[in-house]
């Protein structure tokens, strides 16, 4: 008897006692967990050192430049940490919307029906329905078991099923991979055993990417570099360490300097617009790296079923067998799709066929994609019979009949299942030894089609352009895996294809090795897809699996990156990182350009930062080792935010706002390298050139008497403010110059943007300090106005370095 679950009013009431299944999405970090990260980065306590190294020495000097060098970082302290929590909470919300694009429901009795929840709905005391493929979104007893097998590798780690019978307990964050039950939820939200466990949502993949493992390394090497850098200072001039306020505050500014930690602010805003254009695309992204990881594969492994093909199987034919009739074969199979309480597509194809209403079910074996078969024990006209339906090579591999009938079928490339009974009568317990017995009547071949999605041989197109590598790893019959596989523009050869069994023989080398060597794996288990993937994966192979059904999910979990289908199982859509709505196959592409774009804007912004950074070491070396004149520049931690802000910060915004690049980017740090060593060759020969034209123009024989007073106002103007605004300068032409090739159709934006930095920028250095805000800039700044006929020399000596930048930089592509 079915039982009655809550009545809507009880759970209405339960819901509002708190006693619902809420907790923190295991897709996204609570709001505490990213305010706490953000503060506490590493970028930022490194600043919390800084500033309490400043203070300190303003206590011991007095000095009151020290106490405004403290001021003003812990003010870019407060705003990058402000900044970064709002954007990431941001990316947050964009991951949670796309996610309610997609449907999360659960079947749940209530008044004795059946009805559809959200899961967070759930309350304690409901009963549930769990079918082949759904989720377990808490933890309860089973009232009721149809042979049910449930999957709880997320929480134990390990991946063979477990049966499930009355009484027994099943957990959040497993899920049923074989037959059904109804359980009565006991412990919901945070009680739930998922929710007792640090992080557990989190645990069953965490995937860095080639893009964040290349920004982790950069930021490592940053703080090694700076810490070698205040090495050489100190070992130069350490009896200055104690004595000299300017000594101090250079360290200071050095330090600052050569943390990239804009670089993973831009980063993360990259990644979360990359999520916004997606989610407009069509598809549900469930990890804010997953876009980018998508276009680092070099092996795409997808399933055929469902994935390659639509999914909507139909009869085609039903041929019978020995003494069978067609009409009764048809019955038979109509009456096992009628009995069947585990539907799945094949069984929703059979349901059109006539069944025999007098039948009744007294046991039933659940499908499984282990054992590639179901079965049923029924009374038909008093008389009890055990069908079975499964794959005909799984239940009668020696027939002559059914391999005749085969080759008749499977070479049209149809997906062909057996019925079948036992000869005689016998427990369903002892289906297995009645197998390896031969103790089965093969009733009919039913042969079914399933259409190839429409838009499967563009995305197949696509993979083949850019050197990506397919795998097809199919359950299904050989045959029907190689017409699907011609159907979609791919020439192979039935030698080219491999199945489970000889997959049996090999020993582990010779797994990894045919693992390599084929494409096109037909009757696999789902424990062979997973050994496949991990084979896969020792070889630095970076997988991506495209499935549908619970036989994926072994394999879906263990790939770089898990892509479902919206109309796959709900487990198999709770572990991927993106799913594609409306199972529409032709994102794939849009997706993988858009993980191109996310890779080619933090590269572009990468070489900003470090081109910004090479330069502060460059001239913090040669300070420390003597070598004065025009590059003898003070830095200091006000300085340094300055030419962050103007040269790189503004610059970055405007790249992750508008470039389009999305042509692949294999090789991160040789691109990276080989446009920072034309850049700085640029910058140095604008340095070089301003340097020999000041000296020339405001020497006493050329410079007239007008420009030499203009000198005469502060003699740091060709010191310090000359050199460094043909810094900043350089840096903001560098933009514009990285950034237009590829980026034709923002033009426009990327020129007016770089119009508007340098604007900003001269306005502020070129205004005199003539009035209360002007002076307040440049007194924080520690800047003198410069005289406007210098003008020409800085403009100039930036250009002649861009030539010569440009010059370069079309010699290598060349």
């Amino acid at each position: 008897m079915q039982p009655q679950g809550l009545t809507d009013e009880q759970a209405e009431r339960l819901w509002a006692e708190g006693k619902g299944n809420t907790f923190e999405s295991r897709h996204s970090k609570s709001t505490r967990k990213i305010i706490y990260e953000n503060i506490f980065s590493g970028n930022n306590l490194i600043m919390l050192i800084v500033i309490g190294g400043l203070y300190a020495a303003f206590l011991s000097f007095a000095d009151p430049r020290l106490l405004m060098d403290s001021a003003g970082i812990v003010m870019v302290f407060i705003v990058n940490s402000i900044v970064a929590i709002i954007q990431e909470l941001r990316a947050r919300t964009l991951l949670e919307k796309a996610r309610l694009m997609l449907p999360q429901s659960v079947s749940v009795i209530r008044d004795g029906k059946k009805k559809e929840i959200s899961q967070e709905r759930v309350v304690k005391g409901d009963v549930l329905s769990v079918h082949r493929g759904d989720y377990v979104p808490v933890d309860g007893t089973i009232l009721v078991s149809n042979s049910l097998e449930a999957d709880e590798s997320l929480l134990t780690g390990e991946s063979l099923p477990i049966i499930k019978t009355e009484g027994d307990t099943v957990f959040s964050g497993s899920f049923c991979v074989s037959g059904s039950a109804l359980f009565v939820a006991e412990k919901v939200g945070k009680n739930s055993l998922a929710a007792s466990i640090t992080d557990l949502a989190r645990k069953y993949k965490f995937v860095t990417t080639p893009l964040q493992r290349n920004l982790n390394r950069i930021f490592i090497a940053s703080f090694i570099i700076a810490l070698i850098a205040v090495g050489v200072e100190i070992m130069f001039r350490h009896e200055e360490l104690f004595t000299d306020v300017d000594f101090i505050r250079r360290i200071a500014a050095v330090i600052l300097s050569l943390l990239p930690g804009g670089l993973i602010f831009f980063s993360t805003v990259t990644f979360a617009v990359g999520v916004w254009r997606v989610s407009r695309l069509g598809a549900v992204v469930q990890k804010l790296n997953a876009i980018e990881s998508f276009s680092t594969v070099t092996t795409v492994c997808m399933d055929k079923t469902g994935t390659l093909t639509q999914n909507a199987i139909t009869i085609h034919s039903i041929s019978p067998t020995g003494d069978y009739s067609k009409e009764e074969a048809e019955l038979l199979a109509g009456t096992f799709a009628r009995l069947c309480n585990n539907p799945n597509a094949t069984i929703n194809a059979l349901m059109g066929l006539t069944p025999d209403l007098d039948a009744s079910l007294l046991y039933e074996m659940p499908f499984s994609s282990a054992r590639k078969y179901s079965a049923l024990q029924i009374r038909s006209r008093g008389k009890d019979r055990l069908l079975i339906l499964g794959a005909p090579e799984i239940l009668c591999a020696d027939s002559e009949e059914i391999l005749e009938i085969l080759s008749e079928e499977s070479k049209r490339g149809y997906r062909n299942v057996l019925i079948a009974e036992t000869a005689q009568k016998i427990a369903p317990e002892y289906l297995s030894d009645a197998l390896e017995s031969k103790n089965i009547r093969p009733i009919a071949i039913i042969s079914l089609q399933d259409p190839l999605r429409e838009d499967a041989a563009e995305a197949l197109e696509l993979f083949k352009k850019q050197d990506i590598r397919l795998k097809i790893l199919s359950g299904d019959h050989p045959e029907s895996v190689y017409a699907t596989v011609k159907a979609s523009g791919w020439n192979i050869d039935r030698d080219d294809i491999i199945f489970g069994k000889k997959l049996d023989k090999l020993n582990e080398i010779e797994f990894e090795q045919t693992a390599h060597k084929y494409d096109i794996f037909a009757r696999l288990s789902p424990e062979h897809k997973l050994r496949i993937i991990k084979a896969l994966n020792k070889k630095n192979t970076r997988t991506a699996m495209i499935g549908d059904g619970v036989n994926d999910v072994p394999a879906i979990k263990e790939a770089a990156l898990g892509i479902a289908m919206e109309e796959g199982s709900s487990m198999t859509k709770e572990i991927s990182d993106i799913i594609l709505l409306k199972n529409k196959f032709s994102l794939l592409p849009s997706i993988f350009a858009e993980g191109n774009n996310i890779i080619s804007t933090v590269l572009l912004i990468s070489e900003l930062y470090l081109v910004k950074n090479i330069i502060v070491l460059l001239l913090s070396l040669l300070r420390t080792i003597g070598v004065t004149g025009f590059y003898d520049i003070s830095l200091t931690p006000r300085k340094t935010a300055l030419l962050t802000t103007a040269g790189v910060a503004l610059p970055a915004y405007c790249i992750a706002l508008w470039n389009s690049r999305t042509e692949p980017q294999r090789r991160f740090f040789k691109e990276l390298f080989g446009a920072l060593i034309f850049t700085l060759i640029g910058v140095s020969a604008a340095l070089i050139f301003a340097e020999q034209i000041t000296v020339r123009f405001y020497s006493d024989t050329l410079c007239p008497p007008c420009c030499h007073l203009h000198f005469d106002q502060g003699s740091n103007v060709v010191e310090e403010v000359v050199p460094f605004s043909v810094i900043v300068y350089s840096l903001i032409v560098n933009f514009v110059m990285i950034t237009l090739p590829k980026n034709s159709i923002k033009a426009k934006e990327i020129i007016g943007a770089g119009i508007i930095i340098t604007l900003l920028f001269s306005v502020f250095l070129w205004i005199p300090s003539d009035n209360w805000l002007t002076y307040f800039i440049h007194l924080f700044y520690e800047f003198t106005a410069l005289p406007i006929v210098i003008m020409p020399v800085i403009f100039g000596s930036v250009a002649a370095g861009t030539i010569i930048s440009w010059f370069l930089r079309r010699i290598l592509r060349r």
